[in-house]
């Protein structure tokens, strides 16, 4: 809810010609990159993301909110730039599955996928995508992503979570 208010409260009003880049808060940059380069000629650019309803088919589809792009100055429908969880068609998403909507109503909007690595370790046979200085020291349960070449994400949410199991963050240790 603070997504979709910030942006449809502050954003919106504010800078309506703007190019906007969300940023979840452990996306660190790690490279060069151009937020108005990499928009160039689309309208929005995020990580894709789909679910669908087995019984039905119906796919849910969506730009992850944790790094997203937006192009104000030529985006139709701005209010329904939603980035909450949303159930639609039988089918529920993660973060900013209600875009789907904009979507729906927007079929103009040209969307650049953001590419990305998912989580590196030797299960997902992705090592590679490390510079070889910090593959000599990458610990796997880190589980970093990286995105266009030019940020990383703590895959596991925070550093301090490695070693640490489903229970422990479910109790009142650290309280």
């Amino acid at each position: 809810k603070v997504v979709t208010w910030a942006v449809q409260s502050i954003v919106i009003p504010n800078y309506p010609t703007s190019t906007v880049l969300l940023l979840e808060g452990d996306l660190f940059p790690v490279a060069n990159f151009s937020p108005r380069a990499f928009l160039e000629g689309y309208g929005v650019a995020g990580t894709h993301q789909h679910r669908v309803n087995a019984e039905t088919g119906f796919m849910l589809r969506y730009v992850w909110v944790g790094f997203l792009l937006l192009d104000l100055a030529n985006l139709p429908n701005q209010h329904l730039l939603d980035m909450q969880l949303a159930e639609i068609g039988g089918v529920g998403g993660d973060t900013a599955s209600a875009m789907h909507r904009f979507f729906v109503e927007s079929p103009q909007v040209k969307v650049r996928r953001v590419l990305h690595t998912s989580h590196v370790h030797r299960d997902n046979h992705n090592l590679y995508v490390l510079p070889p200085a910090a593959a000599k020291v990458y610990n796997e349960a880190f589980r970093v992503e990286l995105y266009e070449r030019a940020f990383l994400h703590s895959g596991s949410g925070s550093f301090w979570k490695i070693g640490r199991n489903f229970e422990y963050f479910n109790s009142g240790v650290d309280m």
